[in-house]
């Protein structure tokens, strides 16, 4: 209990008071303990010696030049338009390099639209230095390919280059003749100002030229190429100086390819068009298979893309289904409905042709007409055009009532020559002869066609009247070819021939299969 006791007396306030301190006032501004309160106070105090309308001033705003205000207005925030229509060649006093040439100077403007899509947007400076030193990289004979691609990747900011673009870069730096590092830069002429844009139309910068943006107003900055629509009735205005519809077949492009390169395939440049997203991609991808020397034809195909895409489509259609798919794709495409609208329009140029075409197809086919009744025979099927008839000696004639008999000798077989001897059956292979049981010997036909039948395969046209025995050598054929197909088991294998034959007319056709079953019974 003692214990207890000591330690709640240790708590006491008699014990602890003297060890609170007091607080120095003297140290604090006095103001900081007026604070607000919800009670109502006079400002009578304030307003003393003070009446409305003492303190009004009779001046003028301060002018602010107009141009002043705009670059304060763009310094607040991120410049929208500061790569709109910018031509890195507007100040040359710190470029390293300038193309000398057209040529050189559209090559030099892809190379800086790549690096830029690279690294993002960047000053004038930072692209033409990164440019220069590019070229610098290419350009260095002691480098293999791939210690450029490491020294250019570490100059874009580590960015890593696929296969396809580092080659593109390659084909850039072998298109640019006129670069020296030593080189002194040569102005050219800055008359007409090139975007960096692999091509652009001037309606396309008068447009953003007149683009605004207004205070506090965010923009979706696109870092590809804008696409920009052109009027239609201007498009088919080009369309009728430059390439129509109708011409474009299933062959066009691959005869143009086969101008430039003829290991290309048309089905790379068609997936190419069907795949890209945007102009961009399209233009790089087309570089690299093409080349930059092929810029005219580049731009071809992406001035009249969606038609060659999809008129080579339409023509190369393997069936009516596959067509039909296309077409209706292309109804419902608001830009790709006129293709169809050119397809099926016919001029009247065109009607005049054909119809010109068919008069002289006309006049070509004319038939001559055969008037029949002046070929009828007047005796109908009495009349004999042979005048006169000649019997072989020994014949005679018997007048009958109402008919004429004539009595024709038969005609007496001619005598065996000595080189004509008949072939016996015994003399036949082993396999043949059980097909010839009913007989000892061939006849003469049958004897001058073994030899062709039973050793050659060569085909036979054989002319002989009815009873010579035809069948029999269609016969020797037959077993002729199961002869190359015996096992040596003799049995025959049925799996590796087929024989058909042809009976001559179709009331034979029992009677030769019961000749051929009794022939060929085993």
């Amino acid at each position: 209990m003692a214990e207890k006791s000591a330690r709640d007396s240790q708590h006491a306030y008699s014990t602890n008071a003297n060890l609170v301190l007091p607080t120095n006032t003297s140290m604090h501004d006095q103001r900081i303990r007026k604070e607000a309160s919800c009670e109502v106070s006079s400002l009578s105090e304030h307003l003393k010696d003070v009446r409305m309308g003492d303190r009004v001033q009779h001046t003028r705003p301060q002018s602010i030049n107009k141009k002043q205000k705009i670059n304060d207005n763009n310094s607040l925030g991120y410049d929208t338009t500061r790569f709109k229509n910018l031509s890195l060649f507007n100040d040359t006093s710190n470029v390293l390099y300038e193309p000398k040439t057209e040529e050189t100077k559209q090559i030099y403007k892809i190379l800086l639209n790549f690096i830029q899509e690279t690294i993002g947007d960047q000053v004038p400076n930072i692209l033409s230095d990164a440019a220069y030193e590019i070229l610098c990289i290419l350009k260095n004979d002691r480098l293999r390919d791939k210690e450029r691609q490491n020294k250019i990747e570490a100059l874009l900011l580590n960015t890593k280059l696929s296969p396809e673009r580092f080659a593109f870069l390659i084909n850039l730096g072998k298109q640019i003749n006129d670069w020296s590092s030593n080189d002194e830069i040569i102005p050219i002429d800055h008359t007409e100002n090139v975007n960096v844009q692999f091509e652009g139309s001037s309606d396309e910068e008068n447009n953003f030229d007149d683009f605004d943006v207004s205070d506090g107003e965010e923009m979706i900055i696109d870092d590809t190429i804008q696409e920009i629509r052109v009027n239609k009735t201007n498009d088919s205005n080009q369309r009728s100086q430059t390439l129509q519809p109708r011409t474009i077949d299933a062959l066009w492009l691959q005869r143009n390819l086969n101008n430039i390169n003829s290991n290309i395939k048309a089905q790379q440049v068609l997936t190419i068009l069907y795949e890209a997203s945007n102009n961009h991609e399209l233009e790089n991808k087309l570089i690299v298979l093409l080349g930059c020397e092929h810029v005219q034809f580049i731009k071809l195909l992406r001035t009249h893309r969606q038609m060659i895409l999809y008129c080579t489509l339409l023509a190369s259609a393997q069936n009516e289904m596959e067509r039909a798919k296309i077409e209706e794709k292309m109804r419902n495409n608001s830009e790709l409905i006129w293709i169809l609208e050119d397809l099926s329009r016919i001029d009247v140029n065109d009607d005049e042709e054909i119809m010109e075409i068919d008069k002289n197809e006309m006049s070509l086919n004319k038939h001559q007409i055969v008037d029949l009744e002046d070929l009828t025979f007047e005796q109908g099927g009495h009349f004999m055009s042979n005048r006169t008839c000649e019997l072989p000696n020994g014949s005679f004639r018997l007048q009958k009532n109402g008919y004429e008999e004539i009595h024709i000798p038969t005609i007496k077989p001619s005598e065996i020559n000595s080189q004509h001897i008949l072939y016996q059956i015994s003399d036949l292979p082993s396999y043949v002869q059980p097909a010839f049981n009913d007989c000892h010997q061939l006849n003469r036909i049958q004897s001058q066609m073994v030899q062709i039948t039973l050793e050659t395969d060569e085909n036979i046209l054989l002319c002989a009247p009815t009873g010579s025995g035809k069948t029999k050598v269609a016969l020797l054929c037959i077993l002729h070819e199961i002869g190359k197909h015996i096992l040596p088991d003799s049995s025959i294998n049925t799996n590796e021939f087929k024989i058909v034959y042809i009976a001559p007319m179709k009331s034979l056709v029992q009677e030769i299969v019961q000749t051929f079953t009794k022939c060929l019974n085993p």
